[in-house]
């Protein structure tokens, strides 16, 4: 049985217990004393013995503690203490049994004198408190003559204080209570209370009062006995209460605590504040959909176009995804669903169609989940997101005056352009060439037109993640192309714009410490080679880091082995696969570079990466482009800025 070392509390002489290493594991009082400390302090930093004390002479025995078997002949010898406290003290070492422990026991030589020292100098000050305490002892009496009148003046005075206090207290809109450590709710309260907390606390239990869960009462105890007992500050412990009430007529009802102290700081009581911010939260929430109603309204009208082109577009997605969902859950392709309806979702977003997008998201969290699969919940934010589309609907009619779905696509042309181009088909009608320039012409936009849209989109998704980037540099801005036939696979880039913010782009602090500006950079390039069309998309962030990627294969038990950088690269392309392990609304999934991948796919598109690690990624996409009569080559300004190539 091992020995119980409280033993030694009691002994007036001091008392250490060393190991094997000679550090002090165990101090009674007394030996705390010695070297003026405190066994707590002594306990905690386990010192070694020998750093305690200096003494006039060496003692062997400390040196080799595992050498002693039997108990050490006292020995006399002069010490000082760091603190400098000096004096003689005779010391002898022996071993416990059954332990690598040694006790050593110290006798104070000179703990008489320094003791006759001090009761001397107590004895010299007892005589002068003596005196004074004659003096007080008249004033008590004196003061005892008056007290009867004094106290009753003086409860007189509480009282009134009371009444002006409940008054007081009565005339708040807040509920207001006041909890000790047991718990129990004193008879100061506010008469809000009893519509707030929908009872009168005082004499209650103030887990009653919050309508605690059995379940929860006994950690709620622990928290109030920690938060009495200040272990670590009230500020830190507070926070960590029922923050709101479950109010039975669904009110928000938030609760905050604050300290009440006694004249020895020390916490005597916990005030408890509950105020119904219900109509703060709708407010809120109401300033928030009206931001974003009017954001929406703002970029409709600015961006008339893309608008259209993305509720077009989408409608053509949920079509496909009422297509794919018609067949039981089972068969569903869960790969196909979840690219629909990421690239609903990133439209939404950059329109700010809030409704549309949490729905969106909605639906991949369910397919997400698919383990726990929820049909009935399925249909519900199906149902949702249909009827979310035919609100926009409506609310683009009221603006525009026509319904999105029949919106007649118009070409606009400056009257002297116009006349210029009646005036050389009128001399040149039978010439080919002159209608194939017009077609290019009026048929082909701007690539700043394009994506003019998705700048917005940049900055929104910065400003969420606390990013700065600059406006979206257009690189050979000239560039003129037939959109519409490369609708769908732009409206997927958003995925690419979004992850360079998010993947790409460093915080400011990190691009200030990497000597970046603080503001990222993204930039598009587009450029006709024969019958290809060369769209890059570059940052200059991180890069991709090629290591993590392949981390993140080999968890999936995907090999890299006789794989190119590049191969390694273009998983970022598979279904699925993402290098973050939580989903976020931004990302997560893995289902954006997978969307478009497809639709590159579909028009027979091809993809390259192309990264450096703290220079950034540059992603090209290559689309076909068809040889038409109508559709000749569009000639590029020689002046254009080169594109900057991730080198």
């Amino acid at each position: 049985m091992s020995l119980n070392y409280a033993l030694f509390d009691p002994l007036l002489e001091p008392v250490y217990i060393l190991n094997s290493d000679c550090k002090v594991i165990y101090c009674n009082e007394a030996a705390a004393l010695l070297i003026s400390s405190s066994v707590r302090k002594i306990m905690r930093s386990q010192p070694l013995f020998i750093e305690l004390f200096q003494f006039s002479e060496k003692i062997e025995a400390l040196e080799n503690l595992v050498q002693i078997q039997d108990p050490t002949p006292y020995k006399e010898v002069n010490f000082t203490t760091t603190e400098g406290l000096s004096g003689k003290i005779q010391i002898t070492i022996q071993k416990l049994p059954e332990a690598l422990h040694w006790i050593t026991f110290i006798r104070d030589v000179t703990l008489e004198e320094r003791l006759q020292n001090k009761y001397r100098a107590e004895l010299d000050a007892k005589e002068g408190v003596i005196e004074e305490l004659k003096t007080a002892q008249a004033e008590l009496e004196n003061y005892s003559r008056n007290l009867e009148k004094m106290v009753e003046d003086r409860t007189a005075e509480i009282r009134g204080l009371n009444q002006k206090l409940k008054a007081l207290l009565d005339s708040l809109d807040q509920g207001f209570l006041i909890f000790d450590e047991n718990g129990l709710c004193w008879e100061i309260t506010s008469k809000a209370c009893e519509t707030v907390l929908e009872t009168s606390p005082a004499g209650k239990k103030i887990w009653d009062v919050l309508k605690l869960p059995e379940n929860e009462v006994r950690g709620f105890s622990r928290w109030l006995t920690t938060l009495f007992s200040e272990l670590l500050p009230f500020e830190d412990l507070s926070c960590l209460g029922p923050a709101q009430f479950p109010h039975s007529q669904g009110q928000q009802v938030k609760l905050d605590y604050y300290p009440i102290r006694n004249a020895e700081n020390r916490i005597q009581g916990v005030v408890l504040v509950a105020t119904d911010i219900t109509s703060l939260i709708r407010a809120q929430e109401e300033a928030e959909k009206e931001k974003a109603h009017a954001g929406f309204i703002l970029k409709m009208f600015k961006q008339k176009k893309s608008f259209l082109s993305f509720f077009e577009e989408s409608q053509k997605l949920m079509s496909e995804l009422n297509r794919v969902t018609l067949s039981p859950p089972s068969s569903w392709d869960r790969d196909v669903l979840f690219r629909i309806l990421h690239t609903i979702k990133g439209g939404a977003a950059s329109f700010s169609v809030r409704d549309v997008a949490h729905y969106a998201h909605e639906l991949e969290s369910v397919i997400q989940n698919w383990d726990q699969f929820n049909e009935s919940k399925w249909d519900q934010f199906m149902e949702n997101l249909q009827l979310c589309f035919t609100q926009l609907s409506h609310d683009v009619q009221n603006l525009l005056g026509k319904s999105p779905t029949h919106q007649i696509p118009v070409v606009e042309i400056a009257k002297p352009e116009l006349v210029q181009i009646l005036s050389i088909m009128g001399a040149w009608s039978k010439t080919r060439d002159w209608a194939e320039q017009l077609t290019a012409h009026y048929l082909t936009e701007p690539l700043t037109q394009s994506f003019e849209s998705y700048d917005y989109l940049i900055q929104q998704t910065a400003t969420s993640l606390n990013k700065k980037v600059k406006p979206l540099h257009f690189i050979n801005p000239e560039f003129r192309w037939n959109f519409e036939l490369y609708q769908s696979f732009a409206s997927t880039l958003v995925h690419v714009f979004r992850n360079a913010v998010d993947h790409g782009l460093e915080s400011p602090e990190e691009r200030m410490a990497a000597g970046k500006s603080e503001q990222g950079e993204i930039s598009i390039y587009a450029q006709r080679n024969q019958n290809e069309i060369e769209i890059r998309i570059a940052d200059d962030g991180k890069g991709i880091p090629i290591e993590k990627i392949k981390a993140r294969r080999s968890e999936k038990g995907l090999q890299n082995e006789n794989l190119s950088d590049q191969q390694i690269l273009m998983t970022v392309f598979e279904p699925q696969f993402s290098t973050r392990t939580e989903v976020t609304d931004i990302s997560g999934r893995g289902v954006g570079l997978d969307a478009v991948k497809t639709e590159l796919e579909k028009m027979g598109g091809s993809v390259q990466i192309e990264s450096i690690i703290n220079r950034g990624t540059t992603f090209i996409f290559k689309l076909p482009h068809p040889t038409s009569a109508l559709m000749p080559a569009i000639t590029i300004n020689s002046q254009t800025e080169p594109f900057k190539k991730v080198a």
